[in-house]
């Protein structure tokens, strides 16, 4: 695909006829800067950023003999401002600092580069280019027994997620070692390019970790793969008769394993077996980038000498091989069927898409006086879409349009569709100078920018104040942030199932018991969840969640009453709304012997308490025995019932005992009488508790029984 602007065979880049498209910023939202206390102090510079699999970042500082971190401070006082040191700080995705590693030399020595990069397990593998002597937080790491100290080696250490020192590898030679790049790839394997130079005519050694070691006469390119101990698992050399160092953004793995790696060459490239081939015909100082595939297991799958744009600045790996780059070029350049032309006084800066074979699907390019400004691209691929930073100032055009941006440097940050189309961006703004020094994008596909500014620089809320070319770092907000879903506060009814959205990868609840979307809450409190998709990219919701317990019983146990008798039920626990099967929505009904009728009655009701729904029922004997009530009339009788506090009741003669029990057959009291003869008796039952009672004398071998009711 060419670019979506149309293009003529030849095209001059200083006569574009840009489309005037009316394109607005979009509603991206800078949701940080600094970060942490707002101040990066006592710091040179500030070098790259990266995310690990939790979503922190990690961002390499250079500093010369202090560093003033928010809870953090490094100090060695060399008062030599040509030593280096590094620090590495570890922030939340909010901006919060975590923590730092310190990296630095001896009075005599240098750190000249250091790369990090972060497995699943929350492992950091470091990478350092140093001189003499270095100190990885306590660990001392020596230069290697070769003939020139103060040359460059390169040692790889493992940290522990608390950052702790797990091993220390050495890779060190006869002439100076240069560290090209650091990558983890999907699969957590771990990558590193170096570059060896030679300037002697004997030749010149390298020592990989003792494991390995090459001997050489021309500058020469290492790729190694290591496992999780340091131990070396295989390595590939780049060789020609004459080549260049490339560049960290020039090494880095696919999605799919791929290992990729960018070295100029001014000849012929040699790996393994296989050789590429310098193009014919070109003037004798060009170097032409070399772009190199190695499969996971170390084979070389291909490459090609990159002849349409021989400066290659930045290039990363997208979805389905798809190559994103970007780049300059000072003359004519032919690229997709296009000629490209920039003035003796001016250079061209392009971004675009590729194959792997860097046959160009889209790209876009700008013109600026060479005396202007140096807008170099970064991009961060997002699918097939593509993120990019830059610099720019006064008037340029670029992707179909005419921006201003007056006198006062700015960065442009902005997003393209995958047909090459601008979609989104975004200016940076400040009272003075801002420079955009490298982009990467976060797990989540939202963007972090680290720069220089002078005066004063806004990030939403955040206001920074530095010198001239202070480093900053902000975080713009571009993609909504994950919904774990589990919605509003809500209630349940004993327990309740606590659903999270479906298809993520992971699934932490906060009490430890369940890795799936769902939870059975139990207990009354806050619940939340913690999820993260394929590319880790976390998010964590919270919800309260009370939990109501139904009472295990609303009424009482089965009873019998008499035809003439009445019978009150009452609810005693807390609820919302009442129905009883006789229709009643009261808590207390009475049930009336008479009403009912003979036999065997169930009085039911169902309560709603909350979100509980609970039903309970009885059951109600209605008895009608004749003799029974011909010996109630005749041998016992007692009023008033209901009664108070006192009953009076009439013995019959004969009878000798009289006993009390409840309606669960428990006996409450007995009485027992001498006098033989019919009399009234009074009875004192202020104790009894209100309810309802059986009470029954005994005459003789006969029985008599009746059922009395205390108010």
């Amino acid at each position: 695909m060419k670019s979506p602007i149309r293009l003529k065979p030849i095209f001059l880049i200083n006569l574009f006829l840009f489309m005037q498209i009316m394109l607005t910023a979009q509603d991206w939202q800078w949701k940080w800067g600094a970060p942490g206390d707002k101040s990066l102090r006592f710091i040179d510079a500030l070098h790259s950023m990266g995310t690990d699999h939790r979503n922190l970042f990690c961002t390499s500082f250079t500093y010369n003999d202090s560093i003033v971190l928010p809870d953090t401070t490094f100090c060695h006082n060399y008062n030599n401002p040509n030593i280096s040191n590094v620090a590495l700080a570890f922030y939340q995705n909010d901006g919060t600092y975590i923590d730092a590693v310190d990296i630095y030399t001896n009075v005599t020595g240098n750190i000249l580069k250091a790369l990090s990069c972060t497995d699943t397990s929350g492992n950091t593998y470091v990478a350092v280019e140093f001189q003499i002597r270095a100190y990885l937080n306590s660990v001392t790491v020596d230069h290697g027994p070769g003939p020139y100290p103060s040359t460059p080696d390169i040692f790889i250490a493992k940290l522990g997620p608390d950052r702790e020192v797990k091993w220390v590898r050495l890779i060190w030679g006869t002439a100076q070692s240069k560290l090209q790049g650091l990558a983890i790839s999907a699969d957590q394997q771990i990558y590193v390019a170096t570059f060896h130079y030679n300037n002697n005519i004997t030749g010149a050694d390298i020592y990989y970790f003792g494991q390995d070691s090459s001997h050489y006469f021309t500058n020469i390119e290492s790729i190694l793969k290591i496992d999780g101990e340091g131990n070396l698992k295989w390595r590939k050399e780049i060789r020609s008769e004459q080549m260049g160092a490339g560049a960290p953004k020039l090494f880095f793995t696919g999605e799919d394993g791929t290992i990729y790696d960018i070295v100029k060459a001014r000849y012929d490239c040699y790996i393994d077996q296989d050789t590429l081939f310098v193009p014919s015909g070109h003037e004798p100082w060009v170097d032409f980038p070399c772009l190199l595939r190695f499969s996971p297991d170390g084979d070389f799958l291909g490459g090609k000498m990159i002849e349409s744009l021989t400066n290659i600045n930045d290039m990363k790996a997208g979805l389905d091989g798809a190559l994103y780059f970007a780049g300059f070029f000072y003359d004519s350049t032919f690229i997709a069927n296009d000629t490209l032309l920039v003035g003796a006084d001016s250079i061209g800066y392009i971004l675009g898409k590729t194959d792997e074979n860097f046959e160009v699907g889209w790209y876009q390019a700008t013109k600026v006086k060479s005396s202007q400004v140096n807008p170099m691209f970064h991009i961060v691929p997002d699918g097939d879409n593509l993120y990019f930073a830059s610099t720019f100032f006064k008037t340029f055009q670029f992707a179909g349009q005419t921006f201003t941006f007056g006198t006062v440097r700015k960065p442009l940050i902005g997003k393209f569709l995958p047909d090459g189309t601008l979609d989104h961006y975004v200016i940076g703004q400040g009272l003075s100078e801002m420079y955009a020094d490298d982009l990467v994008k976060d797990n989540c596909n939202n963007l972090l920018l680290t720069g220089r500014f002078s005066a004063e620089v806004y990030f939403g809320k955040d206001t920074l104040h530095g010198l001239y070319n202070s480093p900053y770092m902000g975080f713009l907000q571009v993609n909504a942030p994950l919904d774990p879903g589990l919605g509003q506060d809500t209630v349940g009814c004993s327990k309740l199932t606590l659903r999270a959205a479906p298809g993520f990868s992971y699934y932490s609840w906060n009490n430890g018991s369940s890795m799936t979307d769902s939870l059975e809450v139990t207990e009354t409190g806050w619940v939340s969840v913690t999820v993260h998709n394929d590319h880790f990219c976390w998010a964590t919701d919270s919800v309260f969640v009370t939990i109501t317990i139904p009472p295990e019983r609303l009424l009482g146990n089965d009873t019998m009453i008499y035809v003439n008798d009445s019978l009150p039920i009452s609810l005693t626990v807390p609820y919302d709304h009442c129905l009883w099967s006789t229709g009643d929505t009261a808590s207390t009904i009475m049930i009336n012997g008479k009403e009912l009728g003979l036999g065997k009655h169930t009085i039911s009701v169902s309560i709603e308490n909350g979100p509980c729904k609970v039903s309970d029922s009885i059951q109600i004997t209605v008895a009608k025995n004749q003799g029974t009530e011909e010996m109630i009339e005749q041998e016992l009788a007692f009023y008033p019932n209901p009664f108070d506090d006192k009953i009076m009741i009439l013995l019959q003669q004969g009878v000798n005992k009289l006993s009390i029990t409840d309606t669960d057959g428990k006996v409450i009291g007995t009485l027992s009488f001498d006098t033989p003869s019919s009399q009234f008796q009074e009875l004192e039952l202020s104790w009894l508790s209100k309810g309802i009672y059986i009470i029954q004398v005994s005459s003789g071998q006969n029985v008599y029984t009746g059922k009395m009711i205390k108010r």
